[in-house]
C-alpha cells in the first residue's frame, strides 16, 4: 500500500476492543507509522485509554498492560457521546492515513451498544479525509456463515444473539452496514471464539463467504486476529467481503 500510515481504532472495554489493542501493539513493535485512537462512552465508561486486556496468561496480560501504558502518550481518546466532536476528532486522527483497523463493537451482556453509531461516524470521517481501506472486526453468528462443525455450539450462539444478546446483534449489524453501504474498500472479519485462554500462535485459517468451510476449533487468540487485521490493512489482499477467521487447521492452510 502507500506510504501513508495506519490508524487503529479500538473500544476501551470488551474483548473485541482487545483485538484492536493487540493490532496497535503489533504495529508499534514493527515500527509502523501508526496512530491509535481509543473510543468510549465518556458518560458510562470514562475517558481512560483502557490499557489492559482480558487474557488468561498472566505474563502476557502484564506485558500488554506495560507496553500499552508505555505507549499511551501517543494515543488519543474520542468520546462517542458527542457525534459532532467525535467526527472532528476522528478526522484529525485520520490525517495522512492510508487504512483503518476498527475494533469497536462488543458482545458482553452489560455493555453499552454504541459500536454501530461510532462506525457511521468513522466511515463519514474516512470519506471526508479520503481514506479508502477499512478492516473491521465483527462477530461470528450474526448471519449464516456457511460453515460446518460444532453445530450445537453454532446454533446456541446464534440463538443467544437473537435473544439475550439481541442488542449486541443489532449493534453489530449496524456496524457492518456502515461499511457495506459505503464506497470504502472494506474487509469485515468475523472471528470464531475470541478466547482469553487461547495463546498467540501466529497462524489462522480464513473461510471466505463463498467457501463451505469447517470450523476446526472454537478458540482463536485476540493477538492472532489483530495480526491478521493489521496485515490486511497494510497489504490488502481481500476486498469488499465478509469472512471468518478460525483457528489454524495446519501450518500450510494458515495465512
Amino acid at each position: 500500500m502507500s506510504s501513508k500510515g495506519i490508524t487503529v481504532v479500538y473500544a476501551t472495554r470488551g474483548g473485541m476492543g482487545d483485538v484492536g489493542k493487540f493490532a496497535a501493539l503489533h504495529a508499534l513493535a514493527h515500527g509502523n507509522n501508526v496512530r491509535v485512537v481509543a473510543l468510549s462512552s465518556g458518560k458510562e465508561e470514562g475517558s481512560d485509554l483502557g490499557c489492559d486486556v482480558d487474557v488468561t496468561d498472566a505474563d502476557l496480560r502484564d506485558d500488554v498492560k506495560r507496553r500499552l501504558e508505555a505507549a499511551q502518550h501517543e494515543f488519543s481518546h474520542v468520546d462517542v457521546d458527542d457525534p459532532d466532536e467525535a467526527r472532528t476528532a476522528l478526522e484529525g486522527a485520520l490525517e495522512n492515513t492510508g487504512a483503518v483497523v476498527a475494533c469497536v463493537g462488543n458482545r458482553q451482556i452489560s455493555m453499552s451498544r454504541w459500536g454501530g453509531a461510532a462506525m457511521e461516524i468513522l466511515v463519514g470521517a474516512m470519506g471526508t479525509k479520503g481514506v479508502k481501506r477499512l478492516v473491521l472486526l465483527s462477530s461470528f453468528g450474526l448471519t449464516d456463515d456457511n460453515v460446518s462443525g460444532y453445530w450445537i455450539v453454532r446454533v446456541m450462539w446464534a440463538a443467544m444473539l437473537r435473544t439475550i444478546l439481541g442488542t449486541a446483534r443489532r449493534d453489530l449489524l449496524q456496524l457492518e452496514a456502515a461499511a457495506t453501504s459505503s464506497d470504502l474498500d472494506y474487509l469485515i472479519v468475523r472471528p470464531v471464539g475470541l478466547d482469553p485462554r487461547a495463546p498467540p500462535k501466529g497462524t489462522w485459517t480464513i473461510i471466505r463467504s463463498n467457501d463451505r468451510g469447517s470450523i476446526p476449533g472454537l478458540s482463536i487468540s485476540k493477538s492472532d486476529v489483530g495480526t491478521f487485521m493489521l496485515q490486511e490493512a497494510q497489504n490488502p489482499t481481500l476486498h469488499n467481503e465478509t469472512l471468518l477467521i478460525v483457528p489454524s487447521m495446519s501450518a500450510e492452510s494458515s495465512s
